[in-house]
Formats: structure tokens, C-alpha cells, sequence
């Protein structure tokens, strides 16, 4: 969540209409601080509804999740909800060498793996045809 505050804001569109109001010499200053008084819950209340409305419009434009304005105290709490990133899927095995010609490393890993098979020359048996 993070929080902002609006009493900077507030304050300076203060500053700002003091100083137009050092224009109108005392008369000016005077009206101003009766205008400021009624015009800071005014001016708070406008910036809220425009951060709302760029965090509602910052909503439609999000794939999935939200962005909500809250108000607290005097100050504005922003909410966002994102829906939980997925893991990227595991990357694909590599792709088979050309046909007739196998990768190096299955084909020694097989080779090796198979108690069965002796690197000398299969026996022959007497009662086999080639011992004849």
C-alpha cells in the first residue's frame, strides 16, 4: 500500500493565492485567507476525485487486477491488486540431432546404461549355423 498526502498540493494553491492576492493590498490579503479557509476542504476533495479517476481509468487499461484509492485521515492509501504472477513453464528439451545420427551424449549414456551389452564380439554357440 502506499500512501500519499495531499497537504503539499493543498498548500501550494495556498502560497499560489496569497501571493496573487498581495496584489489587492489588504483588502486582498483578507479575502484571500476567508477564501483559503473554505477553499481547502474544497481543493482536497478535487484532488481526490481526480486520483480516483486516474486510478479507475489505470484499471480499465490493466490485463488483470485493480488500482483503488482509499481514504485515510486526510491523506489517500493506494491499493493494488494484482492477480499472483505464474512460474514460467520449464524450457523445452533440446530438439533431436538430423535422423540416422545421434546426439553424442544420449547415445553414451545408452551405451553405458545397458549391463547386457559387451564391448567384444558376441559368442558363438556349436550348435549355431556359423559354427558349422
Amino acid at each position: 500500500m502506499v500512501r500519499m498526502d495531499l497537504t503539499p498540493y493543498v498548500d501550494l494553491l495556498r502560497r499560489d493565492l496569497s501571493s496573487a492576492a498581495e496584489v489587492g493590498g489588504d483588502q486582498g490579503r483578507e479575502a484571500a485567507r476567508t477564501l483559503l479557509v473554505a477553499l481547502e476542504p474544497a481543493a482536497r476533495l478535487a484532488l481526490m476525485e481526480a486520483v480516483a479517476q486516474a486510478a479507475a481509468e489505470i484499471s480499465s487499461e490493466l490485463p488483470a487486477g485493480s488500482v483503488e484509492v482509499r481514504l485515510a485521515g486526510r491523506d489517500l492509501d493506494f491499493v493494488v491488486d494484482a492477480p499472483p504472477t505464474v512460474p514460467e513453464p520449464p524450457a523445452a528439451p533440446a530438439p533431436p540431432g538430423p535422423p540416422g545420427r545421434p546426439t553424442t551424449a544420449p547415445w553414451r549414456a545408452s551405451r553405458c546404461a545397458c549391463p547386457s551389452r559387451s564391448r567384444s564380439a558376441p559368442k558363438t554357440s556349436p550348435e549355431t549355423p556359423a559354427s558349422r
